[in-house]
């Protein structure tokens, strides 16, 4: 498999107002990321000669950001919301639309902006389910 540039990542929400609506393309986003590392518990005892370790669950949690579109009003639905959201993270959409991660999360987001520099909208997600990875 080829490596792929970033330039045709996507990223999609359900950004309904009830949360029970389907994901679509948040705009101007140009970043995200996943966090599926594991927990990694010491288990070392009297007398072993190396540490020892059990994994525990995985992370599923991560981050997009990008800059503010006035025209994306729908996002701000899930700004708070206690209801968890569909989310796709896509790597390349316009070449492999078939590869992609998928959870319901939770979304926080967060504006920030200043003379000299254009505004930007970040966003970090936890997963209200279990994350997956699914490829075509």
């Amino acid at each position: 498999m080829a490596a792929r540039h970033g330039r045709n990542g996507r990223i999609t929400l359900d950004t309904s107002s009830a949360g029970n609506g389907s994901a679509v393309a948040i705009s101007k986003k140009n970043k995200w990321s996943v966090d599926g590392s594991v927990d990694q518990v010491e288990t070392t005892s009297f007398g072993d000669t190396t540490k020892t370790f059990v994994s525990g669950l995985p992370n599923n949690s991560g981050d997009f950001g990008g800059y503010w579109d006035d025209s994306d009003t729908a996002i701000y639905n899930a700004w708070g919301s206690s209801v968890a959201r569909k989310f796709y993270l896509y790597p390349d959409f316009t070449n492999d639309a078939g590869t992609y991660y998928f959870t319901t999360a939770f979304v926080s987001l967060k504006a920030a902006g200043g003379v000299g520099e254009a505004v930007t909208f970040e966003g970090t997600w936890v997963g209200a389910t279990s994350g997956a990875w699914v490829t075509s």
